[in-house]
């Protein structure tokens, strides 16, 4: 090829985004620029794409309580910029890819910002605005963006169901859960078993079990999906007799298990205060293959473990770990042992959690409170200073 125009840079762009190669693709955007390409919008479409591939990847930083990354946060501007000087950041398709872009790397005022100044917006963007709120965690945003779009007149699509249904769950919203519930039956998705497990779990979550089994067996074929979101019903409202029953059940009938099961059914055992039953189920799925814990699974151990006051099992399960532990699994660990009054263990996990982000305060706040509780002033006084040198004396006065 003598000459690569833009097609054929696009195509190669394309490419990497698929295959999730965001680095490179981002140093193709880069050699285009070199090259004196001028980008369309399809080629700022896949940039940021590939930004919100690296967001995804980065280890989160946390800046006043709030999960950003960083580096890709940084490099999403540049594009924005860029983007805005072509004079494609109004386009529908641009905005809407920038407004995902900011929600992975945990900039909500700036996706805000993209989505109220968008000229024009069709459905993606506003599903991509509800799943920057979902993805940090602010479902009654959520919920009013939701409202709003009615007001609009927008037309809700598969993937807004699902989301406004993440939220009712994270919020516990049972009356907007049967707003949902009617029009799923309205519009005819009450056969999609993707949006009915959906719905199962937000019934869960909001502590109506019985409307969550009754959707349950309006399933003809339920999938391990369903399944879990059945468990996590009872799970939620502490009822571990009935999540292990129905998860037996759910062995009988042939599905396997995934991870969001073995969540699940931990979390019921944790609110029974079931320390024996949640770590023979834990071992069973281990010991029979069924799957491979990860980190969010050991994070349930310790808070069913925690919840006893149980320090030799939690002691027992950081030696057993297969993996590293990362900031948010050591912040539970500091608070478990804040609860209890544990100053050895949590002084292992606070060193665990600085070495990842030296300067995370909620870590020096707790250890301080540790300290302060056993009566060793000295050294919570020695923690509240290292709070005073970053510069951080209105954050403790907060925590105060």
């Amino acid at each position: 090829m003598l000459r690569r125009d833009i097609i054929a840079w696009t195509a190669m762009l394309t490419a990497y985004v698929d295959h999730g190669k965001a680095e490179k693709a981002l140093q193709l955007y880069c050699n285009m620029q070199a090259e004196g390409i001028i980008p369309d919008d399809r080629v700022f479409v896949f940039s940021i794409q590939a930004c919100g591939i690296l967001a995804e990847e980065e280890e989160a930083y946390f800046i006043d309580g709030q999960a950003m990354k960083c580096v890709s946060l940084s490099i999403g501007r540049a594009l924005h910029s860029d983007a805005d000087e072509h004079g494609y950041a109004s386009n529908v398709y641009v905005g809407t890819t920038l407004i995902s872009m900011y929600g992975k790397c945990g900039a909500i005022s700036e996706a805000e910002e993209v989505f109220v100044a968008l000229p024009q917006k069709n459905v993606a963007t506003w599903n991509s605005m509800l799943c920057t709120y979902l993805e940090q965690r602010v479902g009654e945003r959520a919920l009013s963006l939701y409202q709003a779009m009615l007001k609009e007149h927008v037309p809700c699509n598969d993937i807004t169901l699902i989301c406004i249904l993440q939220a009712c769950s994270e919020v516990g919203s049972l009356e907007m859960c049967k707003q949902i519930h009617f029009h799923i039956e309205t519009v005819g998705y009450d056969q999609d078993s993707t949006i009915l497990s959906s719905l199962i779990h937000a019934y869960g979550s909001c502590g109506e079990t019985k409307i969550s089994e009754a959707t349950f067996t309006e399933l003809l074929a339920a999938d391990v999906v369903s399944w879990s979101a059945c468990i996590s019903g009872h799970a939620g409202k502490g009822d571990c007799a009935a999540s292990v029953e129905l998860f037996e059940k759910m062995q009988l009938a042939g599905v396997h298990p995934n991870e969001f099961t073995l969540s699940s059914i931990l979390v019921a055992c944790s609110h029974a205060g079931l320390i024996a039953e949640g770590l023979d189920f834990f071992s069973f799925l281990r010991q029979n293959a069924l799957l491979d814990p990860d980190l969010k699974h050991y994070n349930s151990m310790v808070d069913l473990f925690g919840r006893a006051g149980n320090f030799k099992g939690i002691e027992y399960m950081l030696h057993r770990m297969p993996m590293e532990g990362d900031l948010t699994f050591w912040l539970c660990v500091l608070c478990v042992c804040r609860i209890h009054g544990n100053i050895e263990v949590g002084k292992q996990a606070f060193d665990h959690a600085i070495l990842l982000q030296p300067d995370y305060l909620a870590a020096y706040t707790i250890l301080s409170n540790i300290y302060t509780d056993a009566g060793l002033q000295e050294k919570a006084a020695q923690l509240r200073m290292s709070i005073h040198l970053m510069g951080s004396e209105e954050a403790w006065r907060e925590v105060e």
